[in-house]
């Protein structure tokens, strides 16, 4: 943290913190951090990115000294050509089809730039979706498992909660496919924001309140209940998110490991009919991949 703060004195305008170790099997997962909190790793890599005309000098100066009273290796620096950074987003970002007709699609992009001609695409169910500081893009295992199963039930004529609902995606997801109406809750301000102007983009913002948890009217009782978040507070919030299912809804639960998915079940047991209703992996750029579980149950009328 303390390298953090001098290298943005110096004029950083951005830091980046990750995993020093290369070796697989060093490697310290941080998958589920409470929120508010920012855990590190015993051996972190923190990045610095500065302007070009910065005096690299200086910064080194900086911080050579917190680095040897650390006993930690020396700074290195290089410089990075400048590129259309936007462009070259924007150049490996295409639609992606989760489902049989669900498609979560770039605003600069069409069916068409994924070979579908017009006819094909006219029975697609696209939601207009760009990458922003909210989770969910389609692409993360959890939301791609979560989006498959509204693809599959369609919740047509349902009332549906999305708890934890980041961007958006599995709402509008929901309300594109079906559902009347839609009401999202985060405890992310910056998440809210997301979803309400994702919500506008796809024309459904009539059909989608956004609120924070606090905000949740306590009594209210959803056909379907959705919750892309993390082990932990799941099975904390199974109580609370099957207060508001209906006796017969459908609740979806995503955002965990497949060796956490038996917690998970055994939480909303009481509650719920549960099962393992999709299991998914990523691999990451070391070569090692996580294991993902996306849960299913019906609520129980007792």
């Amino acid at each position: 943290e303390t390298l953090e703060e001098v290298l943005l004195a110096c004029g950083a305008i951005s830091i980046t913190l990750r995993d020093a170790f290369d070796n697989t099997a060093d490697e310290q997962p941080m998958l589920e951090p409470l929120p508010g909190e920012t855990p590190l790793w015993d051996n972190t890599l923190v990045t610095g990115l500065f302007m070009q005309e910065t005096d690299v000098d200086v910064v080194l100066l900086q911080i050579q000294s917190l680095l040897e009273l650390a006993d930690k290796p020396a700074a290195q620096h290089e410089t990075i050509a400048y590129q259309d950074w936007v462009k070259l987003w924007l150049d490996s970002y295409y639609p992606v089809q989760v489902g049989e007709q669900l498609w979560i699609c770039p605003s600069h992009r069409t069916l068409a730039d994924v070979g579908l001609t017009d006819e094909q695409a006219q029975d697609a169910v696209v939601v207009k979706l760009d990458p922003g500081l909210a989770f969910g893009t389609g692409t993360h295992p959890s939301t791609a498992m979560c989006l498959h199963y509204i693809d599959a039930h369609r919740p047509v004529g349902k009332k549906v909660l999305d708890y934890g609902c980041g961007s958006g995606i599995l709402a509008i997801a929901a309300l594109l496919t079906g559902a009347d109406e839609a009401m999202c809750t985060d405890i992310d301000s910056q998440a809210l924001l997301a979803t309400s102007n994702n919500a506008a983009d796809n024309a459904v913002s009539d059909r989608c309140a956004v609120v924070l948890p606090e905000a949740l009217d306590a009594s209210a009782q959803y056909d379907w209940v959705l919750a892309n978040i993390l082990a932990k507070p799941l099975m904390m919030l199974a109580p609370r998110l099957a207060a508001h299912c209906k006796a017969g809804g459908h609740i979806v639960l995503a955002g965990l490991l497949v060796d956490q998915a038996e917690a998970v079940l055994a939480a909303y047991a009481p509650y719920f009919e549960m099962q393992v209703y999709r299991t998914q992996e990523l691999s990451s750029n070391a070569g090692n991949a996580a294991h993902w579980a996306c849960l299913s149950g019906v609520r129980k009328s007792t």
